[in-house]
């Protein structure tokens, strides 16, 4: 898994990513936002409903009991694709700030 990382954080050196140890492999940041998982040298993005329409896969499973529907499989053509890979990544990015402000919204009082 660790070469896997290793070679993941290469095609993205353009960005300042963090990683962290989690669900038996890697939680993925930019810039404080945690946008995508390493797991079984797989790579899991951040989607929304209008995103995840290109990924044609299932959403992330740590295991049999868990599922994390918001985390869609990169095709190994987007990750062998250094360009294609940073605009995934970004719009992981993105959209999951975008989550989060409406999140953050709807639970402020009036």
């Amino acid at each position: 898994m660790k070469e896997f990382l290793v070679y993941l954080l290469d095609q993205l050196s353009e960005l300042p990513i963090q990683e962290k140890k989690m669900f038996g492999g890697y939680g993925l940041w930019l810039e404080g936002v945690f946008f995508g998982l390493i797991h079984d040298d797989e790579l899991y993005l951040y989607t929304t409903e209008e995103t995840r329409k290109k990924y044609c896969t299932e959403p992330f499973k740590p295991n049999n009991t868990q599922t994390l529907h918001n985390y869609y499989h990169v095709p190994a053509t987007v990750l062998e694709d250094e360009e294609k890979l940073l605009d995934w990544v970004q719009e992981a990015q993105k959209e999951k700030i975008i989550h989060s402000s409406r999140t953050t919204q709807k639970q402020k009082p009036n």
